[in-house]
């Protein structure tokens, strides 16, 4: 029996091109990998396939060693839309459509909030938080509270809660600066 050598190349292709596949849809591709400021942690967004985009999961770790996944989005609805960290590392913001963020401690316990920056009014929002940045003690976050797609701008500042572990029960920044959801 002869085997067709170019039938096997594109039965080997194949496989591969499956296993790459089930490794994207599983793991993901990173979207996007911003190291802290003192180059000892990572946070990444990866993506993963799906045919019905966005698909997106938040990761955390130290350099060198493996990250730990911290939160898978909503399919179709939520994505990453920024990652900052505080200026001495300690915390790292994942800013989520524009109108949230997951605050993480970049310690081992990996302590979590969300804060609520702008109004969710509609999907998406009328309004979108631009130019996230921790204060400069890290207990506040600071952005630019616009018109989505357009101008209308206004500087705000809310402060990060108490640390917090886990969603959703734990409490959300209002964009009043109050606690909701207690």
């Amino acid at each position: 029996m002869r085997v067709n050598r170019t039938a096997l190349a594109i039965a080997a292709v194949a496989v591969l091109l499956v296993t790459a596949a089930i490794a994207a849809r599983t793991r993901g591709v990173a979207k996007a990998t911003v190291p802290s400021p003192d180059l000892r942690s990572v946070a990444v967004v990866r993506a993963h396939w799906t045919p019905d985009p966005p698909s997106e999961s938040l990761w955390l770790g130290q350099v060198g060693e493996r990250a730990r996944r911290l939160e898978t989005l909503g399919e179709d609805q939520e994505w990453c839309s920024e990652i900052v960290w505080a200026g001495d590392s300690s915390a790292v913001a994942f800013v989520i459509t524009g109108v949230r963020a997951l605050v993480v401690e970049a310690g081992s316990n990996g302590r979590r909030t969300w804060v609520q920056l702008v109004a969710e009014d509609d999907y998406p929002s009328s309004r979108e938080a631009r130019t996230v940045r921790f204060s400069p003690d890290g207990r506040s976050l600071e952005f630019r509270d616009c018109a989505r797609g357009g101008g209308d701008c206004r500087d705000r500042r809310l402060r990060i809660p108490a640390w917090r572990i886990g969603r959703p029960a734990d409490p959300y920044v209002s964009v009043d600066g109050s606690l909701t959801n207690p």
